[in-house]
């Protein structure tokens, strides 16, 4: 089940994170944006929630979550340089911070919920 979740996920990740339509061959490095949190709030939010499932996907499938967690970042990284070859899409530190802080969160809850699981399976 977490593999067909986490095939999704990566799906819509490649979908909506590699500026497919609007590659360039020369680095937009003056469309870097370096001072976090200067973005619109709806696409802060956005890019938190996005990944909070990867955090959950990440250890539902029995990885650590420290790997989650950086595989995660890794992703929102990948994502960040590829947009620097991009005419309309801004890579930003705060797209990478929100990422990440989104998978740590998801992270946190589904091992709050699998040790909730095994406490009550301990409590029967």
């Amino acid at each position: 089940m977490y593999r067909t979740l986490a095939v999704i996920w990566l799906a819509g990740w490649a979908a909506f994170s590699i500026p497919w339509s609007s590659f360039t061959s020369r680095p937009q490095v003056e469309q870097v944006s370096l001072v976090p949190f200067k973005a619109r709030r709806a696409d802060q939010i956005r890019n938190f929630l996005y990944y909070v499932p990867a955090g959950a996907i990440g250890i539902g499938a029995g990885l650590s979550p420290l790997a989650t967690v950086a595989g995660a970042a890794a992703l929102s990284g990948v994502a960040e340089v590829s947009q620097l070859f991009s005419t309309r899409r801004v890579p930003s530190t705060t797209d990478l911070a929100l990422n990440t802080a989104g998978a740590l969160v998801g992270a946190g809850f589904a091992m709050l919920a699998r040790s909730r699981r095994l406490a009550s399976a301990l409590d029967t």
